[in-house]
């Protein structure tokens, strides 16, 4: 069995309000946020011309910024060895 830390995080977001988010370590850290479209109190809108979903799409990308440099600050998390990857939402993202 692998033992695995994992920690259940939030952050400031540069637009508005935190970013819910986990860390987990075991050789590798890695940083799952939740998206704006999986916060409480989120609406769904189905209006697929309007101008909140790229709005709220800009606020994921806005919001994984501050993700990266929290991941940069951490002394386990070499620079040159950092990679993005997108899962679900957020491989939409970059």
């Amino acid at each position: 069995m692998v033992a695995v830390s994992v920690l259940d995080i939030s952050y400031a977001s540069p637009k508005r309000g935190r970013v819910p988010a986990y860390l987990a370590t075991n050789g590798v850290v890695s940083l799952l946020t939740d998206g704006p479209v999986a916060q409480p109190g989120y609406v769904k809108d189905d209006y697929p011309l309007g101008e909140r979903q790229p709005a709220e799409l800009i606020q994921q990308i806005i919001n994984m910024c501050p993700g990266a440099d929290l991941l940069l600050a951490r002394r386990d998390v070499a620079p040159q060895r950092t990679a993005y990857v997108g899962h679900s939402y957020n491989a939409t993202c970059y």
